[in-house]
């Protein structure tokens, strides 16, 4: 039994494993050549940040929409 680095976080894991015991990320579906590209490849942390950043900034938008004369 060997190890590999996880797809998603990069931490080694058992090359058995069916799934990633750090994040759940499936290491099935990235063996199977399905495995997401995009903002979803960054770490889960920096990935989160991002959506809430993005959340942040249309709310911004809409009340200063809201609010301008």
């Amino acid at each position: 039994m060997g190890m590999i680095d996880c797809p998603r976080c990069g931490q080694e894991i058992s090359d058995q494993a069916k799934s990633c015991p750090h994040y759940g990320f499936s290491v099935a579906v990235a063996r199977a050549g399905h495995y997401l590209e995009g903002f979803q490849k960054l770490h889960p942390k920096v990935y989160r940040a991002l959506k809430y950043l993005f959340i942040v900034v249309i709310f911004g938008v809409v009340f200063w929409l809201l609010t301008r004369r």
